[in-house]
């Protein structure tokens, strides 16, 4: 009987709970999250009024609304993301949860009123967290399927917004001085104490989701080495089985043997007596 099938499923299991635990402490003491919040928590606050008072190229908070000019570049949006429905996980962790495919975002300029003036964001590319409004391309999300399965997240003109960006000099309107704005990093819905409930978030789930790779890695190299262990234990009881039914076996062979010796020895010591007899004349 081999014994590789036994311990391919152990050794496997095993393997996977390795590999949990060894990405568990990456993610139980990776300090990345941990350093966004601290550098989110050190940025000062700005507004238009007080952005010139900050130096170029550091790295401020704005806390505003989107002004009403900003133009919607889709729908009501004027910076969104747009996804498309790939259907549900069918296995696994995340079984029925919904696959959505990103085929666009667009985060144009914009400009932010802060209650003492109007800041210009004056760069695309910037992240969007926390996208306030949501549109699906079809109001019966029971069949998703194709372009019918598009959405679309972001924000539009007059949310409350905090922007982190680094603060950049630009050319006035009439080309005779400089003025402040920013190169937007994110664009968060909600003011500074939303935005840093966010980063707050971002440490607690890493942290959470590291103690579930702890303890899922635990469990499946205890399943595997207790299948294991099994394993190895039913192995040499069978191998005890197979050498105690040979000894069954070959004990009658040897009692066999036995008696045809005996009646071997019996029959020479007959004849050496017949040949000792006196012969008769």
């Amino acid at each position: 009987m081999s014994l590789r099938p036994a311990v391919f499923v152990p050794l496997i299991l095993a393997g996977l709970g390795l590999v949990f635990l060894g990405v568990a402490p990456w993610l139980l003491f990776n300090e990345s999250s941990q350093r966004d919040l601290e550098r989110g928590r050190s940025l000062a606050s700005a507004s238009a009024a007080t952005l010139p008072a900050h130096a170029a190229g550091e790295t401020v908070l704005l806390e505003g609304r989107l002004a009403a000019g900003n133009r919607a570049v889709f729908r009501d949006f004027v910076a969104y993301q747009r996804d498309r429905y790939l259907g549900e996980e069918t296995s696994g962790v995340n079984k029925g949860k919904e696959r959505w495919q990103p085929l666009e975002t667009i985060t144009p300029p914009l400009q932010v009123e802060t209650g003492d003036g109007t800041v210009a964001i004056v760069n695309q590319g910037y992240e969007l967290r926390g996208s306030p409004h949501r549109w699906w391309d079809k109001a019966d999300r029971t069949n998703l399927t194709g372009r019918e399965g598009e959405r679309a997240h972001g924000f539009f003109a007059g949310d409350q917004v905090m922007v982190e960006g680094r603060v950049v000099e630009v050319p006035s309107a009439n080309g005779t001085a400089s003025t402040r704005a920013l190169e937007a990093q994110v664009l968060s819905a909600g003011d500074r104490a939303a935005y840093l409930a966010y980063l707050r978030g971002g440490v607690l789930a890493t942290r959470i989701i590291g103690g579930v790779f702890l303890g899922v890695g635990a469990l499946l190299v205890f399943i595997g080495g207790w299948l294991l262990r099994r394993a190895l234990r039913n192995k040499n009881k069978n191998l005890k089985e197979k050498e105690d039914e040979d000894e069954e076996e070959t004990e009658p062979e040897d009692e066999g043997e036995d008696q045809h010796d005996d009646e071997d020895e019996d029959e020479d010591a007959d004849e050496n007596e017949n040949k000792k007899r006196p012969t008769s004349r």
